[in-house]
C-alpha cells in the first residue's frame, strides 16, 4: 500500500499495530519481547516507528495513536488494564486480535471482504428487481393472452 505524503490511511494504521502485538518473539526485532505484557501507545509506537514502519514517523500517527487503541480494544481484539502505580491505561493483545490480524487479514481484508459482500447483495438486489419487472411482464402478457383467448378466439 502506498503511503501519500503524511497522512496515513486508517485502515493501515490500524493493521500495522495489530501486526506489531500479535508478533511472535521470534519475529522482533532488537530483541525486544513487550508484546506479551502491558505497552502504553506511545510505547509502541516509539517502537513501530523504530523498528517496522518507519514512515509513520511525522504523520498524524502520533497524534491519533490512543484513539487507534481504543478502536483496537474497543472491537475486542487488545485488553485494556490500569498500571497498578502510575493507573494510566496499558494493553496486551488478546487471542481474538492475534487470530484477526494472523489469520483473518486484518482490517484490509475486513474491508475487502465488505466491499465484495456489497457487490454480492447490489447483485441480487438488481437481479430480484429484474426478475420481477419480468415476471410482472409475463403476468400482463398472460392476462392478455387469456382476455384473447376468452373474447376474441373462442367467438370464431
Amino acid at each position: 500500500m502506498e503511503i501519500k505524503d503524511t497522512h496515513i490511511d486508517e485502515i493501515y494504521f490500524l493493521d500495522r499495530v495489530l501486526e506489531w502485538f500479535s508478533m511472535y518473539p521470534e519475529e522482533f526485532k532488537g530483541g525486544e519481547i513487550i508484546a506479551r505484557v502491558g505497552v502504553t501507545p506511545t510505547m509502541c509506537l516509539s517502537n513501530i516507528v523504530e523498528h517496522y514502519w518507519p514512515e509513520f514517523n511525522n504523520t498524524h500517527a502520533s497524534h491519533d495513536i490512543q484513539l487507534i487503541f481504543d478502536k483496537l480494544h474497543k472491537d475486542g481484539y487488545l485488553d485494556k488494564y490500569s498500571h497498578f502505580v502510575t493507573g494510566d491505561p496499558i494493553y496486551s493483545i488478546n487471542f481474538n486480535g492475534k487470530f484477526f490480524s494472523r489469520k483473518e487479514g486484518g482490517y484490509a481484508a475486513k474491508a475487502k471482504t465488505e466491499k465484495r459482500r456489497k457487490r454480492i447483495q447490489n447483485l441480487k438486489d438488481w437481479l430480484l428487481i429484474a426478475g420481477s419487472y419480468l415476471a410482472g411482464i409475463g403476468t400482463v402478457l398472460l392476462f392478455a393472452v387469456e382476455l384473447l383467448k376468452h373474447f376474441v378466439w373462442e367467438r370464431h
